[in-house]
């Protein structure tokens, strides 16, 4: 950052503008005595905007620090940029900010198939926060417990004290209530596959964590959480998912199908010309049930430019679910299975699964399949147990 961009940003008084700037001081790495237009967009590109929002702010930055250097030139090719021509060119290598419908339930099936171990929890978080369950803080997350669902209907407690209740998935509610009676996570250290306990604010509460030095902090909630949607963006994404993207993705989802509904395109809908009022009512509608205090117009901005990740596919007869919330429901549910084994049996099994290539979790469900079909069963041979496989 050279010293004239350094001077630059103590000039500035308002906190916010002040805080942006900050965060694109790679600005002050440049000579702007002789640029051009064509240099001018080449930096605007080098700072990986990731919305037409992010173009904007930093060609205003620029304008900003023209002024303040005093290039009249500079400041009027600035204003001259094309903004929506540059956001195209920046799309295709821009960081993806959500997801698509179809990609939610593939991350969520594939959970389910390779997560070797607390895999039903990692796919319960990630429904839960693309279902609408989500503040700031998490502490709605945090603060959910079993006892807080009721059918579907689930209370939702935030740490100021405001709570609310909000619809949800017949499968989100049910897991919901399977995950208030988990206590343990699996883990696998040199010693084999080991349980960890865990523990909440209270005994049913559905997303305990890991403490080992006693009442975990509420922080420590929150840290978990984000290293968990961490991992699964690492794992099965190609980006960096944080939870309000994953929230917005599933309200957009559902916005997108009451707009098909109503014959109208989501294109369309989010046009910057559109006024039509049942659009309005669509997107404020899905705000104020997933107690999202953003108004309308800054909810549009912020999937600008993101609108062909969230199309809807065009079907004849497309049926919304009366509590708005239009999971699929095709993918096969999964469940945990919580028992104890010989341990050396248990290393031996894992060891040969990843020589073969194969999930652990797989391989016991085909087994189950099997056996519980009848296809083979066990026989007692000198008081041992040993299969007995029909050919």
């Amino acid at each position: 950052m050279s010293d004239d961009f350094r001077m630059f940003i103590e000039t500035l008084k308002a906190p916010g503008t002040i805080k942006v700037v900050n965060s694109m001081q790679a600005l002050g790495d440049y000579d702007y005595s002789d640029c051009t237009a064509e240099n001018i967009e080449r930096i605007v590109l080098s700072m990986q905007p990731n919305s037409p929002k992010a173009v904007i702010t930093i060609c205003y930055v620029l304008g900003l620090y023209a002024r303040y250097l005093q290039n009249d030139r500079m400041y009027q090719m600035i204003q001259e940029i094309d903004k929506t021509a540059l956001w195209a060119k920046a799309k295709p290598n821009a960081p993806k900010k959500y997801i698509s419908h179809a990609t939610f339930e593939d991350v969520y099936h594939d959970i389910g198939v390779y997560e070797e171990y607390n895999g039903f929890y990692l796919q319960t978080l990630f429904r839960c926060l693309y279902e609408g369950i989500y503040n700031d803080d998490l502490s709605v997350v945090k603060n959910l417990r079993a006892s807080d669902i009721n059918g579907n209907v689930v209370t939702l407690r935030e740490d100021n004290g405001h709570s609310y209740e909000l619809a949800v998935s017949a499968r989100l509610a049910e897991d919901l209530r399977e995950l208030g009676n988990v206590s343990t996570w699996e883990r696998n250290n040199r010693y084999g596959s080991v349980a960890i306990a865990i523990g909440g604010l209270h005994p049913d509460s559905c997303f305990k964590v890991e403490n080992r030095k006693g009442t975990a902090l509420d922080s420590n909630y929150r840290f978990v959480y984000y290293r968990m949607l961490r991992k699964i963006s690492n794992d099965y994404l190609e980006c960096n998912l944080l939870p309000l993207q994953l929230y917005v993705s599933g309200m957009m989802y559902r916005m997108g199908l009451k707009l098909e509904k109503q014959g109208i395109r989501l294109e369309d809908a989010f046009a910057e010309d559109s006024r039509d009022r049942s659009v309005a009512s669509v997107i404020s509608n899905e705000l104020k049930r997933c107690n999202c205090d953003t108004e309308v117009r800054n909810f549009r901005e912020m999937v600008k430019g993101h609108l062909d990740v969230f199309a809807v596919p065009q079907t004849k007869n497309q049926e919304i679910a009366k509590e708005d919330i239009p999971m699929a429901e095709s993918k096969p549910k999964k469940a945990m299975l919580n028992t104890t084994i010989s341990e050396n049996v248990l290393n031996d099994f894992r060891e040969y699964c990843k020589s073969i290539n194969c999930p652990m979790n797989t391989v016991i469900e085909i087994f189950m399949q099997q056996f519980a079909s009848g296809q083979f069963g066990f026989k007692l041979v000198k008081n041992k147990m040993r299969l007995d496989v029909d050919e």
